[in-house]
């Protein structure tokens, strides 16, 4: 197999040991998959904004966002939890002082609860030592509508101040 080459212009030309030899088309595909977001800049723009929005949506949303089931109002803080067993609903609103040297005047110390049956309890805010705790039970067909919902909302006057807590139903 040792021929000279052809002299002639119009013949193709074919060499076995030429340098390119050992690239093929095949080779490259498979470096240019590997380097798909070193060869697309905007690409690699596009996915890491989007992963900051995401990263920053899922921080809001379960770590900072408002729990619907507390609230602060003039230095109390109050929060409400239920749950269903039996057919009844039980709901317990806590409120705490937070601030010790905070005086109180006689109207601004009225603490007014009312559920979603529309039971009202009236009482004074807790001592700075400890919290109050309104218990209270839903029965009958408020229970059954409370359960359909899902949810108790409970309305907390403290003052002047109206906060409405909210709280899923625990079974």
């Amino acid at each position: 197999m040792d021929r000279p080459e052809s002299t002639d212009r119009d013949s193709p030309r074919f060499y076995a040991r030429a340098p390119d030899a050992d690239r093929s088309p095949v080779a490259e595909s498979t470096a240019g998959r590997r380097r798909l977001f070193t060869r697309n800049r905007s690409l690699v723009i596009t996915v890491l904004d989007l992963s900051i929005v995401l990263l920053i949506f899922g921080i809001y949303f379960f770590v900072l966002a408002p729990d619907p089931s507390r609230a602060r109002v003039d230095g109390v803080s109050a929060s409400v939890e239920s749950f269903a067993f039996d057919d009844r609903v039980y709901v317990t609103v806590t409120v705490t002082r937070t601030e010790r040297d905070q005086p109180v005047d006689g109207a601004g110390s009225i603490l007014v609860v009312v559920f979603d049956d529309g039971t009202r309890v009236v009482d004074v805010l807790p001592h700075p030592d400890g919290p109050v705790y309104v218990r209270h039970v839903i029965t009958g067909i408020d229970a059954t509508e409370t359960l359909r919902e899902g949810q108790t909302v409970v309305i907390l006057t403290i003052g002047d101040d109206e906060r409405e807590l909210v709280a899923r139903i625990g079974r």
